[in-house]
Order: structure tokens, then sequence, then C-alpha cells
């Protein structure tokens, strides 16, 4: 999930991501989305140990905090909003609404799995087969 509002106060960001989105060279955008607060969007950008959150919105009644959730496959080193330096609480950041750029410099966890549809698909398909093979030799489910 990319932005959701929760109680009316606060906005979510980047809840939910792939790890397989994650890549040097590559980005995640939200463009015009709306939400209760106003119009979100934002462009993440992914460098070799870093990246780049890019807000651009245009709230009618700024949430009480901007929440930016950092992923679990990652090793978050330190986070900065606008030049300042944030602390982490758990795997997010609590922003102030007007942040406008966020920095986050991190490693890929060593132990981090290759979650995306393709391979959960792929997952899929060879416990279908495993089950059905097992099934055509013993009757059993």
């Amino acid at each position: 999930m990319l932005v959701r509002e929760e109680q009316d106060r606060h906005l979510h960001l980047l809840s939910v991501i792939s790890p397989e989105w994650v890549r040097p060279g590559e980005a995640i955008s939200v463009k015009r989305a709306p939400t209760n607060f106003g119009e979100v969007n934002f462009e993440l950008h992914f460098a070799e140990g870093t990246a780049t959150l890019q807000l651009d919105t245009k709230f009618r009644q700024a949430p009480q905090d901007l929440i930016v959730h950092l992923p679990w496959f990652m090793n978050v080193t330190s986070v900065t909003s606008d030049g300042k330096k944030v602390r982490v609480s758990g795997n997010a950041v609590t922003l102030p609404a007007n942040t406008r750029e966020v920095q986050i410099a991190w490693q890929k966890r060593s132990d981090a799995p290759a979650l995306s549809y393709d391979n959960a698909v792929k997952d899929y398909k060879a416990e279908y087969r495993r089950r059905y093979e097992e099934w055509v030799q013993t009757g059993k489910n």
C-alpha cells in the first residue's frame, strides 16, 4: 500500500513495497492520489545504499502526522527530512506535513527473500504441481 489515511489525522506512505522494486536506478511514483487531506504526489528514487523521497502535496487540511514506512527488508542507518536528521521509530519515521524531501541511507538485509508477484505465482504453481503429483500417486490430498 503506497498511500493511506488513518483516523483522519495521519497520512501513511509506503506501508508496503516489494523487495523487487528496490533497485538502484529504479523509482516508485504516485501521482495525484486523492486523500481526505488533499492531493499527494511523490517519487521515491533508489540508488546504491540510499533512497530519496520527493514529496509534492496539495493539502486542503494538513494531516497531524505524515508517517513514512521503511521497508522491513532494509537496514536503515539514517534518515533526514529537508536536511534535518530524523529519529527512526521501529520501521517508520514521523514527519511534519510540509516535508518536501527525505533522504534514507540503508542496505538490503542479506536474508531478505526475493518477493514478487512473479515469484509468488511460480511458487504457487510448483506447490500445486507437487500436490497434484502426490494425489496421482497416492490418491490422497
